[in-house]
């Protein structure tokens, strides 16, 4: 007899994959910042090269989000009633890592002895940015909202108009990108951010309903090849003054990628039997390990990478650090789990 949503246990191997390539991206950024290494050096290519292949955490987590906020399986009969059911999952963890992170600030600020702008703090906070990466679930409540709208968008679709609706919103956030050299989920106001990402939204519900797919090897040619055009097109954006971000999520490169990445999680997960039922586990916290991973990064820096000398053999040591980042968040966010007054915030 066949488990009850079996068909969708890969997604949670996607999502160990997402959580674990912004994790890496999260913290190669913060050595690259370190060791601001001038381009072209041995030092650059290795946090070019790590940025290029993880960057896709992102849109593989809102293609994750589309393929089960847009499912047939399960009926809301009125907006309010999957706002009901949905809303408030996402609304405790915004208001509470949003009010954690802003007294995190706000305690940096007293350690190091700096001067806090309150008035920018809390521009901030309306802009989706409380802290760095909090801008992601300002960003997932806004998709939140127009969810049970687009919802009968996915239903009522063809698969060949839906195919044609994801090129076309793929091509305008790409043109955005490339025409106005912004990163989209920088905005005044957080409601803002995200229109782009309804395309890979949609994409990810395409990937889930339809039975295409791509053989493995290819999948994974196609991903070294967008990787290595992604690090390159990095390192000429820089040397020649483009105005083209190439580490983006809606860069030409990068948009292949993330979608080769799915299509692989969803090919691959019959393939490994063993140990799944500690990857669906696994995968209950990497919301919690999203939320938590920036402290670690920042304890790290703060203790000079734990007494690594990051200016040699650092790909090794990127390997073994965000590794501990890793596994230490999702120990964190089991704890949480654990206890009844925070297992609502992951």
């Amino acid at each position: 007899m066949q488990r009850k949503n079996e068909s969708m246990f890969w997604l949670n191997d996607a999502r160990l994959l997402a959580a674990t390539a912004i994790i890496f991206v999260h913290f190669i950024q913060s050595v690259g910042g370190t060791l601001n290494a001038s381009l072209g050096t041995l030092d650059w290519w290795e946090i070019n090269f790590f940025s290029a292949f993880t960057m896709w955490g992102v849109p593989v987590f809102v293609m994750i989000s589309g393929a089960l906020l847009l499912s047939t399986e399960k009926e809301y009969a009125t907006p309010s009633d999957f706002y009901s059911r949905r809303l408030s999952r996402l609304g405790i963890p915004i208001l509470f890592w949003t009010l954690f992170y802003l007294a995190l600030t706000f305690l940096k600020s007293q350690i190091l002895g700096q001067s806090l702008d309150l008035e920018a703090l809390g521009m901030d906070v309306i802009a989706g940015r409380p802290y760095g990466h909090m801008w992601y679930l300002y960003m997932v409540f806004g998709l939140y909202l127009f969810t049970p709208f687009l919802r009968k968008i996915a239903k009522y679709s063809s698969d060949s108009e839906m195919k044609l609706l994801v090129a076309m919103l793929m091509f305008i956030s790409f043109l955005s990108v490339l025409t106005h050299d912004v990163k989209l989920h920088h905005s005044t106001i957080f409601i803002f951010m995200f229109p782009a990402y309804l395309a890979y939204f949609f994409a990810g519900h395409l990937i889930m309903r339809t039975s295409f797919s791509i053989k493995t090897i290819n999948l994974l040619l196609l991903i070294l090849l967008f990787g290595l055009l992604t690090a390159l097109g990095s390192y000429a954006s820089a040397k020649y003054g483009w105005r083209t971000s190439f580490h983006n999520n809606f860069s030409l490169t990068m948009i292949p990628l993330s979608i080769s990445i799915m299509l692989l999680a969803k090919n691959m997960h019959d393939k490994f039997k063993m140990g799944e039922s500690v990857r669906n586990s696994l995968a209950t916290f990497t919301l919690g390990a999203y939320l938590i991973h920036p402290v670690l990064i920042g304890i790290i820096v703060q203790t000079r990478y734990l007494g690594f000398d990051m200016s040699s053999f650092t790909v090794l040591k990127i390997l073994i650090l965000t590794s501990l980042i890793i596994l230490l968040s999702l120990i964190i966010a089991y704890v949480f789990s654990k206890l009844p007054l925070l297992r609502r915030v992951i």
